[in-house]
C-alpha cells in the first residue's frame, strides 16, 4: 500500500489530518478505507483524496473558512455521496464556492451542512464570531428578506397547507368508499360452459394499488411540509441573528433558503394536483369494481371439445359410412391432441411464489403464471 503524502492519524475508519498540512493532493490516500475525515484550517486546497479507481462515500469536516475543494471532472464520477460539514456561518460561502468550481450537478453528490455542535472543538476550542451591528444597507436587505419570508409563508398556507388538509380529508373518504365498492354478479347456470366465474382479484389488486399509491403520496406531502417548516425555521433564526453569523453570510444563506422555499412551494402545489388527480381516478374506477362473469374463449373451446369427444364416436357408430367414420376419427384425433397440449400447458403454468411477511416468516405457495400476469402490480413493476 502506498503511504499517504500528508501527516495524519487513523482510528476506526476516522482520519484526522494534522494541523500544519496545507494541501491534500489527489490520490493522497490509496487503499485507505475511511468514513470520516477531519481537515484543519491550515489546509488551503483539498483534491480528490483517493485514487481515481476508488469511490468516495464519507463525511468531511472542514475547520477552515477558505479551504478550496478542487475535485477534477474525472474525480466527480467517483463520488458516491460526500457530506461536507463547515461552521454554520460559512455554509453559504462554501456552497457559492462549489457552484463556481464544480460541475453543475454537484449538489446531487455533495451536500454542505452545518457543523454539529459536538464536532466543532475537534481541533480545540473554537472562537465564536462576534455579532456585528447591521449597516443601513444590510438592515434594508434583512427587512426585504423578512417580507419575502412572510409572503412565502402566506403562499404556502393558502396554496399548499390548507388545500392539502381539504384534499386529504376528501381522499380518505374516497379511499374508504373505493374499498367497499366491489360488487360481484353471480354466474347464471346457462353461462357455466361459456363464461368464467366472477374474479374479484383484479378489483382487489386495484384497491391495493391505490392504497400503495395513496400511502406514498401522503408520505411525499408530509416530507415536503417538513422541508418547508425547516426552511422557515432557519430563515426566522437568521433574521433574528441567533447564530452569530456575519450579516453578509446570513444574507447569502437566507437567499439560498428563499430559493429552496420557492422550489418546495412549487413541489407542494404539484403534489396537491396529484392528490386531486388520484381522487378523480378513484371515482372513475368505481364503475370497474363491478365484477361480472366474462365470456371465455378457452372455456367455450373446452366445452366444444368435450361435446365433440362424446358426439363424434356416437356419430361414427350410428352412421354406417366409411367417409363419416374417417372424418369423425380425424376430428376426434384433433380434439385429443388439443386436450393433451392444453394439459401440458396447464401443468407448466404453475409457478412457486415466495412471500416474505412482516414478521420475517416466509410463505411458499403455487400460483398460475397466467393469473399473476393479470395483476396490476405485475404490469406496473415489470413493464
Amino acid at each position: 500500500m502506498q503511504q499517504p503524502n500528508v501527516k495524519y492519524t487513523i482510528t476506526d475508519g476516522v482520519i484526522t489530518i494534522a494541523p500544519g498540512v496545507e494541501r491534500i493532493e489527489e490520490g493522497a490516500f490509496i487503499e485507505v478505507d475511511f468514513k470520516e475525515m477531519y481537515v484543519p484550517a491550515s489546509v488551503k486546497v483539498i483534491e480528490y483524496p483517493l485514487d481515481l479507481s476508488e469511490e468516495l462515500e464519507a463525511d468531511l469536516y472542514f475547520y477552515g473558512d477558505d479551504t478550496a475543494i478542487a475535485f477534477s471532472k474525472e474525480a466527480m464520477w467517483r463520488v458516491v455521496k460526500a457530506r461536507i460539514y463547515v461552521m454554520p456561518e460559512l455554509q453559504a460561502d462554501y456552497e457559492e464556492r462549489l457552484d463556481r468550481t464544480l460541475q453543475g450537478n454537484w449538489r446531487e453528490l455533495i451536500s454542505v451542512e452545518a457543523m454539529p455542535a459536538d464536532k466543532m472543538s475537534h481541533y480545540g476550542p473554537v472562537e465564536q464570531p462576534q455579532r456585528t451591528p447591521l449597516t443601513p444597507g444590510e438592515a434594508a436587505k434583512f427587512e426585504t428578506i423578512e417580507h419575502e419570508r412572510q409572503l412565502l409563508e402566506e403562499l404556502w398556507t393558502t396554496q399548499c397547507a390548507q388545500p392539502y388538509a381539504v384534499e386529504l380529508s376528501e381522499l380518505q373518504a374516497e379511499e374508504e368508499t373505493f374499498k367497499n365498492s366491489i360488487r360481484i354478479v353471480k354466474r347464471k347456470v346457462w353461462q357455466f360452459p361459456f363464461f368464467s366465474k366472477p374474479n374479484p382479484r383484479k378489483a382487489r389488486s386495484r384497491i391495493l394499488f391505490h392504497e400503495w399509491y395513496y400511502d406514498g403520496l401522503v408520505r411525499e406531502c408530509d416530507e415536503t411540509a417538513a422541508r418547508m417548516a425547516k426552511v422557515q425555521d432557519e430563515l426566522s433564526r437568521l433574521i433574528r441573528r441567533d447564530d452569530n453569523r456575519t450579516p453578509q453570510s446570513a444574507i447569502r444563506r437566507m437567499r439560498q433558503l428563499l430559493g429552496m422555499g420557492r422550489a418546495t412551494l412549487e413541489k407542494g402545489m404539484e403534489q396537491i394536483k396529484k392528490i386531486d388527480s388520484l381522487i378523480k381516478e378513484l371515482r372513475a374506477d368505481l364503475l370497474k369494481q363491478t365484477v361480472k362473469p366474462t365470456f371465455s374463449l378457452k372455456r367455450t373451446l373446452i366445452t366444444i371439445g368435450i361435446l365433440l369427444s362424446v358426439c363424434l364416436p356416437l356419430t361414427a357408430r350410428f352412421i354406417d359410412s366409411p367417409v363419416v367414420d374417417d372424418v369423425c376419427l380425424k376430428l376426434w384425433g384433433i380434439v385429443l391432441i388439443a386436450f393433451c397440449i392444453y394439459f401440458v400447458w396447464w401443468l407448466d403454468d404453475f409457478v412457486l411464489v415466495v412471500s416474505r411477511k412482516s414478521d420475517g416468516s416466509v410463505e411458499y405457495r403455487e400460483e398460475r403464471m397466467s393469473e399473476i400476469k393479470k395483476s396490476i402490480f405485475y404490469k406496473v413493476f415489470y413493464h
